[in-house]
């Protein structure tokens, strides 16, 4: 006979055997409650929850160290895109100085005819028509090409893609800072040679875009941003400009959108973007690359460092549509010009562009000196001086290089200067970084 035990519930006694039998249906749920229940369910529970806890720490470690893992990729990437570009950047500094010291000397015609090799790839890629003074953007270079043009820098990073070098003379190009030329920065308006220097502004702004469309300005709306640049760069702070041309006159406001503010400069341009701070500019709806196209900021020319110097182009490296382009910021008979007079030597650069420009570029293998230009252009020109136009090498270059590992891109753009003897050598030394960006 099983062993059992007495309970007590609602004042009646009840048997309750020692053993684990089912209990009768009518069993009261109290008596039910007492009876120890099965810890398998809970263990199971359990178990769950810390699976599912496990689950989510496994995850969250993995995506961590996933992160990490990338991270470190692409700063291993990163690090050496920056050296393969800053070796670059170095290749091009000894190509524009004439090559290693104790190797064979580079005119600069030579070095741009080497680096030539890349232009000549992204106009029979693209079937675009630029040139050493108007060189294409960055393009990735084929392995092959670069191994080809350029074998010790391919195989000093294999892994790395390169691009196009965007190397290019601007010694021709629209300087602002001569809008108040003299280190004091108190030129009068519309006295001496600013007329010509406000007509060569609103020539080049009134220039049809390269795609044919022409820009939809007129004389007094560029004017009116010559105006205000003149102002922004005076040195004194209560003379505004003033034109003959009713209605043009500049402003001494800084600039102030309600967010940023900006006292008026009255100081050089360091930086070709501030016209941007302008709202007559703006409103001349030019975009960043025509500005960086046709306009700069350096003291461009020669001497370095004289910052009233005329613009000149390379009659070495520029092509006959290169030339011409040039000379048409010279033209005189605009009606801005009707009350001031012309430039007599100017004209006849200007209307005697097309001839210039094929006597100057006949020899497509021609490297010219200064007296080479002058005889050539003696039986054309009757007035001024084809110096006031012309050099035969270069002293200022923009340079934008880039390269690029495992989808992780470096670039360097730079703004360089050299000095050169008279034969074109560069002086030792010379060199000079004036604008130095690595990204």
């Amino acid at each position: 006979m099983p062993e059992v035990r007495l309970l007590r519930c609602d004042q009646r006694l009840f048997l309750i055997p020692r053993s684990e039998g089912t209990p009768p249906p009518d069993f009261p749920l109290a008596a039910r409650a007492t009876r120890p229940r099965s810890r398998s369910g809970i263990a199971l529970l359990v178990t769950l929850v810390v699976l599912a806890l496990l689950a989510v720490f496994l995850t969250e470690f993995t995506f961590e160290t996933t992160l990490e893992t990338r991270s470190l990729q692409n700063f291993q990437a990163s690090f050496q895109a920056r050296n393969a570009v800053r070796s670059l950047f170095k290749a091009v500094l000894v190509g524009l100085e004439g090559g290693p010291p104790k190797g064979k000397r580079l005119s600069e015609i030579e070095f741009f005819k080497q680096i030539g090799i890349f232009t000549e790839f992204v106009n029979d890629l693209t079937k675009g028509n630029y040139t050493t003074l108007n060189p294409p953007k960055p393009v990735g270079i084929p392995p092959e090409l670069i191994r080809y043009a350029a074998p010790q820098l391919a195989e000093s990073f294999p892994n790395a893609t390169f691009y196009t070098p965007h190397i290019r003379p601007i010694d021709h190009l629209f300087n602002l800072n001569r809008l108040q030329s003299s280190p004091y920065r108190t030129r009068e308006p519309e006295t001496g040679d600013d007329p010509q220097i406000a007509n060569q502004f609103i020539n080049l702004l009134l220039k049809p875009q390269q795609d044919g469309q022409l820009v939809k300005l007129t004389d007094f709306a560029v004017l009116k941003g010559y105006a205000r640049l003149f102002d922004w760069l005076d040195k004194d702070k209560d003379r505004i400009y003033q034109s003959r041309v009713s209605g043009i006159s500049g402003s001494e406001d800084g600039y102030d959108d309600g967010q940023i503010e900006y006292s008026v400069k009255n100081a050089f341009l360091d930086r070709l973007g501030e016209i941007h701070l302008l709202p007559e500019i703006r409103d001349l709806g030019k975009d960043k690359a025509f500005w960086e196209q046709h306009f700069t900021v350096y003291p461009v020319g020669r001497p370095v460092g004289n910052s009233d110097l005329k613009p000149k182009i390379n009659a070495n490296l520029a092509n006959a549509e290169g030339i011409e382009g040039f000379l048409e910021r010279f033209q005189q008979d605009t009606p801005y010009l009707s009350s001031y007079g012309d430039d007599v030597y100017a004209r006849e650069f200007y209307e005697r562009r097309i001839e210039i420009a094929e006597a100057l570029t006949k020899n497509p293998d021609r490297e010219l000196n200064a007296q080479d230009i002058d005889s050539l252009l003696k039986p054309i020109i009757s007035k001024g001086r084809p110096d006031n136009f012309f050099i035969p090498f270069s002293f200022w270059y923009g340079i934008r290089l880039k390269a690029e590992v495992d989808g992780v891109q470096a670039e360097v753009r730079a703004v360089v200067s050299v000095d050169r003897e008279d034969d074109g050598t560069v002086k030792p030394n010379s060199l000079t970084i004036h604008e130095f960006i690595l990204r």
